[in-house]
């Protein structure tokens, strides 16, 4: 039987159950661990510095590097399916982006199933409030803010861009200047009938509180949107109909099928200061 479109929930699983569609992601979350390891010993790189009370609660700062000025920030979250990950394996970037003039920071926040997704997202934006106040410390313009994230990243970067929050954490509407997502999911209906729900929880008003398709911002930001041609056609149709959504706003937003690459590698091309998707990034935040 039908639980979300045509799938049965087994179906929906096979489409959203990415982890499977390589035959192990080990290699690529180690890399990216080792990379960040490399970062944090070759940067200078703050570290560990807290945004909220939680243990999670913290983020690492590399500055930008040959600067004169504050820098705009490239802050990126981690994916995982919101239950694994860490920012010690999200620095890979720095390199390539703090050499481009970019200040690089990467993103801790609780997991669940220990919080609920509404706590996580809070501790997302949280996060990025923090810039406003305190980035400039670091280094960090807070008017030229970007937020960037990998699947369960690109959601919570989605969602900071919601309206509707900022007053309560003193920041304003158009904190955010651009943002770049990869491989996200943006609407969280179909995971409500398949197995990250045994973590996740969700029901039909968190699910619609919490899809970046329902929360749209009131004003247009830069955005692009990416996936790999290897991901499967659920994940592709997540990126389509949140950029199709986005456009029916009357927003621009490019959107890029990354030939050969997938869900787990894709970020990769961040450390390659000539790849599409780091031109890209740089274009968004006017640094091309």
């Amino acid at each position: 039987m039908a639980v979300y479109r045509e799938f049965n929930s087994e179906e929906l699983w096979r489409e959203y159950n990415i982890e499977a569609t390589v035959p192990s992601i080990e290699p690529f979350r180690d890399q990216n661990i080792i990379l960040t390891e490399e970062m944090k010993r070759d940067l200078t790189c703050y570290a560990d510095l807290a945004f909220g009370s939680g243990p999670m609660e913290s983020l690492d700062i590399y500055p930008a590097q040959n600067v004169s000025d504050l820098a705009p920030a490239y802050i990126f979250f981690h994916g995982g399916y919101w239950r694994l990950g860490s920012k010690n394996g999200s620095g890979f970037m720095a390199k390539c982006l703090t050499e481009k003039g970019v200040a690089v920071a990467p993103i801790d926040y609780a997991l669940a199933p220990d919080v609920s997704l509404d706590e996580i997202v809070r501790q997302a934006r949280a996060s990025v409030a923090w810039f406003y106040h305190h980035g400039a410390d670091y280094g960090v313009d807070r008017e030229r803010i970007y937020v960037s994230g990998s699947s369960a990243g690109g959601h919570l970067s989605a969602m900071i861009m919601a309206p509707g929050w900022q007053s309560e954490m003193n920041v304003p509407e158009d904190l955010v200047k651009g943002a770049m997502l990869f491989s996200g999911l943006y609407d969280l209906e179909p995971l409500r009938h398949c197995e990250p729900n045994d973590w996740l929880e969700l029901d039909e008003a968190s699910v619609r509180r919490n899809s970046p398709i329902y929360t749209l911002p009131n004003q247009e930001i830069p955005l692009v949107v990416a996936y790999g041609s290897e991901e499967t056609d659920e994940f592709k149709r997540q990126s389509d109909a949140y950029a199709y959504a986005w456009r029916e706003k009357g927003f621009n937003c490019s959107v890029f099928e990354m030939s050969d690459y997938h869900h787990f590698n894709m970020t990769s091309m961040l450390t390659e200061s000539d790849s599409l998707l780091t031109g890209q990034v740089l274009s968004v935040m006017g640094m091309d």
